[in-house]
């Protein structure tokens, strides 16, 4: 395998996991952001939760698709149901996002679909991380033709659940690194 497909596979199983943030563990008292309130239904979580999508350093324009996706959760889920998913604690948004039920990744990946295009997304990331060496046209156009919107919805679902051993999350680590390889220049 040549040298650059060896670093850009596992780059995009990273992508994945960066675009649902999942940790796969539960909120401890340390990743609780230091705003907290004592009622989650009571206080504005849209920034929060933006804050919790994107991390701490986006670029302008992740920083709008991730408080466009804030927007988006809110209109979903309640404080009530942020909080009982362990997304919100103590009336703050966690810095770590919990293992997710499957209701609540159903809904956080429809949420993403209003804001961000996935493939977008992965595009963007391999550039940075191949330096330009793909040709993001090429593999965008692959990844759309390789997987339907759905079996994209369910590899997001099983990693926000913390079910990274499906076939979905497997099918989109195949098409990620199949579309890699041939928008990848010779070595």
């Amino acid at each position: 395998m040549p040298d650059v497909h060896r670093r850009l596979v596992p780059a995009l199983a990273v992508v994945v996991l960066t675009l649902v943030a999942c940790d796969g563990g539960r909120p401890d008292d340390a990743s609780v952001s230091s705003s907290a309130s004592p009622d989650a239904s009571s206080v504005d979580l849209a920034p929060g939760i933006a804050a919790l999508y994107a991390g701490n350093a986006p670029s302008p324009e992740e920083a709008d698709e991730s408080d466009c996706f804030g927007d988006a959760l809110l209109d979903r889920l309640g404080g009530t149901d942020l909080e009982a998913a362990g997304i919100v604690v103590d009336g703050a948004v966690v810095t770590a996002l919990p293992v997710l039920d499957a209701d609540t990744a159903t809904q956080w990946v429809q949420a993403q679909h209003e804001c961000i295009d996935f493939v977008e997304v992965s595009t963007r990331a391999l550039g940075a991380q191949s330096k330009g060496r793909v040709a993001a046209g090429a593999y965008a156009d692959c990844l759309r033709a390789a997987l339907t919107g759905a079996e994209v919805d369910a590899a997001l679902v099983d990693t926000l659940t913390g079910a990274f051993d499906t076939e979905a999350v497997a099918a989109l680590g195949r098409a990620q690194a199949d579309c890699a390889r041939s928008a990848s220049p010779p070595d």
